[in-house]
């Protein structure tokens, strides 16, 4: 089971860090290497009597390169982190600009009248209704 670790570091030392997880990577990507040749120096000198004994082997160099692969992703995305606000942060939001205040309000420009719609008429649905209620109908 994998359970993820947090713990805190002083923010000029990160770079550091990251250089250790990536040799602590490099390392498990050695020792994967080493276990792979061993599986072939076997595979040559054993034939098929080491077949399923190999298996085995290349089944752990799998899981310590799946082990790698996270550990990799995980720096990866604290390097970006990283980057994004300490090494080139985004630009700071761009700040209101006030709206000038008209000197004299008769000044301000008014909206334009709708043009009156006649009686009955949808301008959504472009067409016209019989809107007299029901009662004045009868009338």
């Amino acid at each position: 089971m994998k359970v993820r670790l947090m713990y805190s570091t002083e923010l000029e030392k990160i770079p550091d860090k990251f250089a250790e997880i990536s040799m602590n990577n490099a390392k498990s990507l050695e020792d994967a290497t080493k276990l792979l040749a061993s599986v072939a120096e076997i595979l040559n000198i054993e034939g098929k009597g080491a077949v399923a004994l190999t298996a085995t082997m290349i089944d752990n160099v799998r899981k310590r390169l799946a082990d790698v692969d996270d550990s990799l992703n995980e720096v990866s995305t604290l390097m970006q982190g990283y980057i994004n606000n300490f090494i080139a942060p985004p630009p700071p939001p761009p700040q209101p600009v006030p709206i000038e205040e008209a000197e004299n309000i008769e000044e301000m420009e008014t909206p334009e009248e709708p043009e009156s719609i006649p009686k009955g008429w949808d301008p959504v649905a472009k067409k016209y209704y019989d809107r007299t209620p029901k009662s004045q109908e009868q009338e």
